[in-house]
């Protein structure tokens, strides 16, 4: 028997279905490929624009300079010139603890009224200079400046951190001359004796003598180093005392050329035992021979 043959159409064939199926595919994969590209170029700008953006950012750093840093300008002030004899500062380690000063052993002082015609009795000399030493006692000219902190001295009452500066100010010197003894006026010749220090009056000998002040502005800068040793009341004692050493201070300015120029020697002074500070006494000395 025979079997009817179906004719295939030609669009039924493998043949043909193949073609159409990869022209599917191809339109399909153009889309992916144009992503694929995009996602290229899109990672790519961002690799170069994070690689760019490194090579900036130290730029943006600040500078660190292989030089030593300066120090931070400080305000000057103004030089000034004073004429004064040489002193000891007679201020406590402690005093000078508190008003923050360090090397101050000595005072320009005796001048009266400072140069600037203020209020100033003295000013303190903030230097460790061993050239001052042997200018104690003498009349000189310095050339410095106010420390700082201290340029409003006055207004603040005198005081330092709470501290009362006796009446002196602190300079930082720069140059000191010694001058002559004639361009001081330590000792005007206005101090007289009086009734009572005239009964008291002494002819000592012995050796003069520097001493260090008790205090910045009491005066007590020599001393008679005795020949021969007193045995008697001097200052508060309450009663007889030997005294080997007893302060001394000229009566004017010729008195105190004399002692400057016999220091370290024996000489016999004349003079009055007075009262002095807190219940001492000294001789105010009118003669040495």
């Amino acid at each position: 028997m025979d079997i009817p043959v179906r004719e295939q159409s030609a669009t039924e064939t493998p043949e043909n279905q193949l073609p159409q199926n990869n022209k599917l595919n191809q339109r399909g994969s153009v889309p992916i490929l144009i992503g694929m590209i995009i996602l290229l170029i899109v990672v790519t700008g961002g690799a170069y624009y994070l690689g760019t953006l490194r090579e900036k950012l130290p730029l943006q750093n600040p500078v660190v300079s292989s030089q030593n840093p300066q120090p931070t300008p400080v305000p000057s002030t103004p030089s000034i010139k004073v004429t004064g004899v040489l002193r000891n500062s007679g201020l406590t380690k402690d005093e000078k603890v508190t008003l923050n000063l360090n090397s101050s052993n000595y005072q320009i002082t005796d001048f009266g009224i400072a140069s600037d015609n203020s209020k100033i009795m003295g000013y303190f000399l903030e230097t460790d200079n061993s050239e001052y030493r042997d200018l104690e006692g003498k009349c000189v000219e310095i050339t410095g400046s106010i420390k700082q902190s201290w340029e409003d001295l006055i207004n603040n009452q005198f005081e330092i951190n709470n501290k009362y500066t006796y009446q002196r100010s602190t300079m930082i010197p720069q140059s000191i001359n010694q001058l002559s003894n004639s361009a001081c006026n330590p000792y005007s010749g206005n101090r007289t004796v009086s009734d009572s220090e005239i009964g008291n009056k002494r002819v000592l000998k012995g050796t003069v003598a520097g001493t260090q002040r008790p205090a910045p502005d009491i005066g007590y800068d020599y001393q008679l180093n005795l020949a021969t040793p007193l045995n008697e009341e001097w200052g508060s004692t309450g009663g007889p005392v030997k005294v080997d050493k007893i302060d001394i201070s000229p009566l004017n300015n010729s008195v105190w050329n004399i002692l400057e120029d016999k220091m370290g020697t024996i000489v016999t002074v004349t003079g009055y035992k007075t009262w002095g500070y807190a219940e001492s006494q000294y001789l105010l000395i009118i003669d040495v021979n």
